[in-house]
């Protein structure tokens, strides 16, 4: 069957042709030092830090597509990456909360991390836009809204589903969307979810990009208490294999 033919799809992990070399900065220890720290209490919250960022930055990153797209692909591709970074960044504010008196001593912690609960916007906009994408939307596929939806579309020609005939991946099954996200939102939230979706994400990439540096910052000075330090892999010479 095609749908389980390797053939049928590129090799995704594998490294991108003429991907640059570029100068990457690491932390690092041995091995014998990281099992004399497995057991401080800064580790164990870090890493769940560390977690968060990096799903965080995945999301925000596949924002940006790599290849000419249609305007139905980048519209599927914007209200989806929404959702999914949205209920991120919601999830991470809570492992934040979780996590305030574990990294209390942590100046970086101190600075950084207060600032962010001292927000306000950031909170209002947690309250607001990020809650209800977590709690009733990003993770949920019900059809109990169908009805209210179905009531509420006005489109004079229901698209089922377009694709690119030359991108299997750009199928967009755009009445899925339109009828089950809106409706989605508690107690009919956002009815204009789908017309100002660009301005959410906009929001959602910014307050993303501030909670990762504070994060960063954090991880940064953990990883100088727990021993590790810094090391570059240089680009290779001219000539070099």
């Amino acid at each position: 069957m095609w749908l389980k033919s390797r053939a049928a799809f590129p090799p995704l992990l594998a490294p991108l042709r003429g991907t640059a070399f570029v100068t990457r900065t690491r932390l690092v220890c041995t091995l014998d030092h990281f099992h004399s720290i497995r057991e401080h209490p800064l580790l164990a919250p870090a890493l769940r830090l560390g977690r968060c960022v990096n799903a965080l930055r995945s999301l925000s990153t596949a924002v940006v597509p790599t290849r000419v797209i249609p305007e139905e692909e980048r519209v599927r591709q914007q209200q989806n990456i929404l959702l999914h970074l949205g209920a991120t960044l919601y999830e991470t504010l809570l492992v934040l909360d979780d996590l305030g008196p574990d990294l209390g001593q942590l100046e970086s912690a101190r600075t950084h991390l207060v600032s962010l609960r001292r927000d306000s916007e950031l909170r209002e906009f947690r309250d607001r836009i990020l809650a209800p994408i977590r709690n009733t939307v990003a993770f949920h596929f019900d059809s109990d809204v169908l009805p209210r939806s179905f009531a509420d579309l006005q489109f004079a020609v229901v698209v089922w589903s377009s694709v690119d005939e030359s991108a299997r991946s750009s199928t967009y099954f755009e009445l899925a969307d339109h009828a089950l996200i809106p409706a989605t939102f508690t107690d009919g939230d956002y009815p204009d979810f789908m017309s100002n979706y660009a301005r959410y994400l906009n929001d959602t990439i910014v307050h993303t990009g501030y909670v990762c540096r504070a994060i960063e910052a954090v991880l940064t000075e953990v990883a100088t208490v727990l021993g590790f330090h810094s090391e570059s892999s240089a680009p290779p010479s001219d000539g070099a294999a």
